[in-house]
């Protein structure tokens, strides 16, 4: 019986892809590395376009609260997106498809607000936008999980971690850049997700969707949420508060820096460039720390996470919000590669894609819930743009002490079953 090219019997172990859901080692797996790694560059969010908010609103004549959309509009397409992606990953649509769709979708509607100027039209597109990086998110967890061992996970995800985010310093420092040339010129910036694509695609194997998910029969009879055990939504609800409180870090910067007299696209893209530079050290810190720190990751995180945010709520120039700014990044990076690994544990790795791409549906929920929670604030007269930084510091730290009784009350339960 003959096989197409990279189309093998379970089993077979070659260069290309072996049963028992792991890639052999050699060039497929080189090449498998490199494309997830390049994965995240395709997805061009909205950090250098965070830049460019308070030009917007002046030239479009849009209220603060309001022109915060162009940024938390996308998280809201992205919910139905994220689980639709996470349903379909790796099972009933091929890898190479899942990407040149949400690509193709991204770069045109993410480019397209360059030749608008309508506050209406540019919310139309990135919602749109919005859609394309919520059908691709799943994709990257589902990869490391079903074709990677557990011992190089961690790794990896860690290697991802740290590519995601020098990609965002990239596009972040572009688009204080571009932004000097106006705002329609940041929107520019989504042409160049074209070349990471074609090298993806490339070097992406074809892998048959039989042998990364050898269980697909058993799973189609299964309900889709009974995939996802109960311990897996305490995890998605994390997710949910953690990005609401934290996201006015990122989307308020260049508020802040007007506030202190000091803002311009050059200035904003530094402040977030810091962000993305200390993101990046600590995710790739942390995929190789993790199992000597498992228990007190989440703890970590919230802790880098709820001082940073008092720093720069309390920033009266430059120098405390970039170091608040930077711990913030620490504890955003730790977050998402601990929750990834932690749910391992608990959600089969034939789901994680899935699991994935409901986290992400959360995520975005939060993320769009912070328009709401910063204008309640600001209803209450806390109008500063540092004021939801101070009440978000507060409520993480809640959140911290919470994990740390629960660790506590385990370890006691624990030495009283071993006593």
């Amino acid at each position: 019986m003959s096989n197409t090219k990279n189309e093998l019997p379970v089993g077979e172990r070659t260069d290309e892809i072996v049963g028992n859901h792991y890639i052999a080692e050699g060039r497929s797996k080189t090449k498998l590395t490199v494309a997830l790694l390049l994965l995240p560059w395709l997805a061009i969010a909205g950090l250098p376009i965070i830049s460019a908010l308070s030009d917007i609103s002046a030239s479009l004549n849009v209220p603060e609260n309001t022109v915060k959309l162009v940024i938390t509009l996308p998280n809201l397409s992205m919910i139905i997106s994220c689980l639709l992606g996470g349903v379909v990953v790796g099972r009933r649509l091929s890898y190479k498809m899942h990407i040149i769709i949400p690509s193709i979708i991204m770069i045109v509607t993410g480019t397209a607000p360059f030749f608008v100027n309508s506050f209406t039209m540019l919310l139309v597109m990135r919602a749109l936008f919005g859609l394309g990086i919520g059908f691709l998110s799943p994709l990257n967890a589902d990869i490391v999980f079903k074709l990677y061992p557990e011992e190089e996970r961690a790794k990896i995800i860690g290697i991802s971690s740290a590519s995601m985010f020098a990609s965002s310093i990239l596009y972040t420092l572009l688009g204080g850049y571009f932004g000097g040339f106006g705002w329609h010129y940041v929107f520019l910036i989504h042409l160049i997700a074209v070349v990471p694509m074609i090298i993806v695609l490339l070097l992406l194997p074809n892998i048959s969707l039989d042998k990364v998910d050898s269980s697909k029969a058993a799973v189609a009879k299964e309900g889709l949420w009974s995939r996802l055990p109960p311990k897996s939504f305490y995890f998605i609800l994390v997710g949910f508060v953690f990005q609401m409180l934290t996201f006015p870090m990122v989307v308020n910067v260049s508020f802040i820096l007007s506030e202190l007299n000091i803002e311009s696209p050059a200035t904003s893209s530094i402040v977030l460039t810091i962000n993305t530079i200390t993101s990046s050290i600590a995710g790739l810190a942390v995929g190789f720390a993790v199992r000597a720190l498992r228990r007190f990751v989440l703890p970590l995180a919230l802790a880098f996470s709820a001082v940073g945010m008092l720093v720069a709520s309390m920033a009266n120039g430059l120098t405390p919000l970039l170091v608040g700014s930077g711990l913030s990044g620490v504890g955003s990076s730790i977050m998402g590669t601990a929750v990834m690994l932690e749910v391992a544990y608990y959600v089969r790795k034939e789901h994680i894609g899935l699991f994935s791409g409901v986290n992400m549906a959360a995520s975005c929920i939060g993320g769009f819930c912070m328009t709401a929670y910063t204008g309640l604030l600001a209803n209450l007269g806390l109008t500063s743009s540092r004021s939801p930084l101070l009440v978000s510091a507060i409520g993480v730290a809640v959140m911290l002490l919470g994990f740390v009784a629960f660790i506590l009350i385990s370890m006691r339960l624990r030495n009283r079953e071993t006593a």
